[in-house]
């Protein structure tokens, strides 16, 4: 084998070599990007179903809200109505409210 032959056989194996190592690289970043976009994924469907529970929590306390504010609509008659003056104190300077 000729000088010549021999160099360019070790031009061809360090390219084979390099090659594989660009492709080991490039396989590693593919799996590590494979892999976050995964992870996002994930993340986005937790915080969906975390959203989904949310949304039936905020309905049932608005529910109960509604109730309450049923239930407690007569009281506001009450505190804005004024008491009726009590007898014997028109004149003392004691008032009810």
């Amino acid at each position: 084998m000729s000088q010549n032959q021999r160099s360019f056989s070790s031009v061809i194996f360090n390219y084979i070599g390099t090659s594989r190592h660009f492709v080991l690289i490039f396989h590693l970043q593919i799996q590590d990007h494979l892999k976050m976009l995964q992870q996002q994924y994930q993340d986005s469907v937790n915080q969906r179903e975390g959203l989904k529970e949310r949304k039936v929590l905020t309905g049932l306390r608005l529910q109960r809200a509604s109730v309450l504010i049923a239930a407690l609509s007569d009281e506001k008659v009450c505190y804005l109505t004024p008491l009726p003056a009590e007898p014997g104190l028109e004149n003392s300077g004691l008032t009810t409210s």
